[in-house]
């Protein structure tokens, strides 16, 4: 849902995310999550996590490319059914 699409849509306060050296935030469309393979599996939460955590010493843009190949892969050659769209923002 867009922000600000709907006034019956509360969202939660804002809450401030210190990040230290090294760390990473990673936003990402639900598209990677839900893109399915053959069997009808979504590629999932788990999934994604674990190709940031073996990426993690990657450029960020190496990040999502590793990710998009990753669900790519994954997919198994079915038609992509939302966006994906990826934010990685590094600390240094």
């Amino acid at each position: 849902l867009p922000l600000g699409i709907s006034s019956q849509f509360v969202s939660d306060p804002p809450k401030l995310l210190e990040l230290n050296k090294g760390d990473l935030l990673v936003l990402a469309t639900d598209g990677f999550l839900e893109w399915t393979n053959e069997e009808g599996e979504q590629f999932g939460v788990k999934r994604v996590e674990e190709t940031i955590r073996k990426s993690k010493e990657k450029h960020p843009n190496e990040l999502i490319s590793t990710l998009y190949a990753a669900v790519l892969a994954f997919s198994g050659g079915t038609k992509q059914q939302d966006d994906l769209t990826a934010v990685v923002i590094k600390r240094t």
